[in-house]
């Protein structure tokens, strides 16, 4: 029978059902409520005890720290964050700010727990015939009762923690502490991932019959389809050498089906169509539901069949990419193929036995586990033979219209702005002169001739891209080639030096000095060029408040003989930051960057960067000695720190240097200004950035005619 209630009558009902739902769920709400409650109150106390306990400790030293309200935070990074404030802020400061992000946070995982309860619960109707049968003897369609269940899990998961983000917040406000712009987007990240774990959820159980079936699937799909993602993303990187799938970090395609990853508040406009997909196909579903299929296996049984194949493909590439990479047979695709098929064909047994509770219509449904063998076993050999010839192509000089080079760690990238493969992309029209070209094509040959293409390898890489892609591991070790031919085809390749064997940094420790030359002359050909400075140098290019250090060094040598004493520092931290400080920083990067631009010599002349095998060590190994027989007229080095993740490997922070010779007066004239040189040009031993080290760090400036 139609219902032929009115809009008005409907939302009665709605509310009727809202006021049921609100006496079965009173319990969990109650439980949410009361443990969330009691973390809070533990939160606020061991962060006043903690703050307390510092200024306290601050006291006995006679220091005093700022109660101001911190403002420039970011939870990644704390201690970095509070190390650059002008003033030490006090405990009860940092006490305050700490009990911010905590209760927040500990309200936004109690809310995403809950709401899974919640949502179980109000759909538990469509698996029991009792409830079922109750509902349809009721005058209200079953499409409104499925919306009034919806909108009330939505309720049950939105208000309680709209209510304890308040009562964090205001506990706050009234301590000092004004309520932080990422703290408020949790609340809009509970919003999107409510809604679409809700509506996924509800889609799920119209589809099956009993509740276990409807939480296993919910679980496969939002564990097995982003780790299946992953393994197809390594296959990707591994298989086609040079490729990069950098742009899928923050694509929604990774997490598509996994409904949790809503809560991380990325790609909303996505998550917003798959909640009215999820909500559309479940009013058509429930609809047309036979009312007595509930506490059967499955009412639909298509996202039965989904979740198998998701399962027996994921067990299949892990443990076929084992037996890959251990060269089982003696050749890795054959490895592969066993254990692929060794892996699949129980999962999907298991998974029919869960889903069905026997072996019922399991021949029926082998049909898909076949396809998908031999799918995967296909495109596996299409990639792992090269059919393509992807990973052995180089372009021609000659069918070459223009190209470009980056060295990732001599390439400033702000993430916030821009990405690392438009960089790669737009970089083909850098140069076109025919002597770069074939730099460029020389180098790419070289790196293609050390990288090991065996099948096993290639397996073995899988794991390694999948652990980098997920951790950022790799970070600026690459080197990157893009090209534009005469055709207007635009051609890139990315190429990590640390998963593959190029020579550039492992050839350090080899006897093949000849080879090790070649591919640094190739690589300084192609980036000490000033344009290339100009388009992707940190000092041409960041921003200046990305800047935190700067060292004036070169006068002396450690005591090691071989590295670089930073005799000048002008750093942020406790005691050493300043409007005044930032300003001479200002005075000395402005005045390089003015000489730099007028210099019209040989780029080689006025830029020095450090070996990069030693990049992540503190004091980068310079032989300053050999600087200053290669540069007659050498001053000194400037060496930039910048927070941004240029140059970045780990924590340690980004760095490059500037060699200052002497034809670069304006700078000179900065650092006698800024009080690091006297007015003879000569080291000054009583500037407030001078670092005082031992006498065998001892060096006669009188010997050293820099002026």
């Amino acid at each position: 029978m139609t219902s032929t209630a009115s809009f008005k009558d409907k939302l009665k009902q709605a509310f009727s059902f809202f006021q049921w739902e609100l006496k079965s769920c009173a319990g969990t709400l109650t439980i949410y409520s009361i443990l969330t409650a009691v973390f809070m109150v533990i939160i606020l106390t061991l962060c006043l005890a903690i703050g307390i306990t510092m200024d306290n400790s601050l006291a006995s030293t006679g220091v005093t720290g700022s109660s101001a309200p911190i403002e420039n935070f970011s939870l990644p990074g704390f201690m970095f964050s509070m190390a650059e404030d002008e003033v030490q802020p006090s405990g009860f400061a940092m006490a305050r700010l700490a009990f911010q992000y905590l209760s927040f946070y500990m309200v936004y995982f109690m809310t995403v727990i809950f709401t899974i309860i919640y949502t179980v619960k109000v759909f538990m109707y469509l698996h029991n015939k009792r409830q079922t049968d109750m509902y349809g003897s009721m005058p209200v369609s079953r499409i409104t009762l499925f919306f009034s269940k919806s909108a009330t899990a939505f309720i049950f998961s939105v208000v309680p923690a709209m209510v304890f983000f308040g009562i964090s917040a205001f506990i706050s406000i009234i301590m000092g502490q004004p309520l932080m712009g990422d703290n408020a987007m949790i609340f809009v990240r509970i919003i999107m991932g409510s809604l679409a774990c809700i509506s996924a959820y509800g889609l799920i159980a119209v589809c099956c019959g009993t509740t276990i079936n409807s939480i296993l699937m919910f679980i496969a799909v939002s564990v097995v389809y982003p780790m299946s993602a992953l393994f197809v993303r390594g296959v990707m990187d591994s298989f086609y050498i040079g490729s990069s799938s950098d742009y899928l970090n923050n694509s929604f395609i990774m997490n598509a089906f996994c409904p949790l990853s809503a809560y991380d508040g990325n790609n909303i406009i996505y998550w917003l169509i798959f909640t009215a997909v999820c909500l559309a196909a479940s009013a058509y579903l429930v609809k047309n539901r036979r009312a007595e299929r509930a506490q059967s296996s499955f009412a639909y049984y298509l996202p039965c069949h989904i979740v198998k194949i998701l399962v027996s493909f994921l067990a299949g590439m892990f443990l076929g990419v084992i037996f890959g990479s251990l060269n089982v047979f003696g050749y890795g695709f054959a490895g592969f193929v066993f254990g692929f098929i060794l892996a699949s064909i129980p999962a999907f047994i298991v998974c029919h036995l869960i889903f069905y509770h026997g072996f019922h219509k399991i021949v029926r449904t082998s049909v898909t586990l076949g396809a998908l063998i031999a799918i995967v076993i296909g495109a596996m050999a299409f990639v792992n033979f090269d059919v393509t010839g992807y990973n052995k192509f180089v372009p021609e000089v000659d069918k070459i219209e223009s190209a470009g080079f980056i060295d990732g760690q001599h390439c400033y990238v702000d993430k916030d702005k821009t990405s690392l493969n438009s960089i790669i992309k737009d970089a083909n029209s850098d140069f076109n002169d025919e002597s770069r070209l074939s730099a460029t094509v020389e180098l790419h040959k070289n790196i293609l001739k050390n990288v090991d293409d065996t099948s096993t390898s290639k397996f073995s890489q899988i794991w390694v891209n999948i652990f980098s892609s997920s951790m950022d591991f790799v970070g600026n070790r690459y080197e990157a080639f893009s090209y534009k031919m005469k055709n207007g085809r635009v051609i890139t390749r990315k190429f990590s030096t640390i998963i593959y064997d190029t020579g550039f940094y492992n050839s350090a420790y080899m006897d093949d000095d000849v080879y090790y030359e070649t591919e640094t002359d190739l690589i300084e050909k192609l980036i000490k060029t000033k344009e290339y400075q100009q388009k992707y140098s940190a000092f041409l290019n960041a921003d200046f408040d990305e800047l935190n250090e700067m060292y004036v060094s070169g006068f002396h040598l450690d005591y090691d003989g071989y590295s670089l004493y930073r005799e000048y520092s002008l750093n942020d931290d406790y005691e050493n930051k300043s409007e005044k400080l930032s300003n001479d920083r200002k005075k000395i990067l402005d005045a390089y960057i003015k000489d730099f631009e007028a210099d019209t010599k040989d780029i080689d002349e006025a830029l020095f960067y450090a070996s990069k095998d030693d990049i992540w060590i503190y004091r980068e190994a310079v032989d300053l000695r050999g600087i200053q027989q290669k540069y007659s007229d050498y001053v000194c080095i400037i060496d930039l720190g910048y927070n941004n993740d240029y140059n970045m490997l780990f924590y340690y922070g980004s760095h490059e240097k500037l060699v200052v010779p002497k034809s670069y007066t304006n700078t000179i004239q900065a650092l006698k200004d800024v009080g690091i040189l006297d007015s003879d040009g000569k080291p000054n031993e009583k500037s407030p950035y001078y670092d005082d080290y031992d006498d065998e760090y001892s060096y006669d400036y009188d010997d050293y005619d820099m002026m």
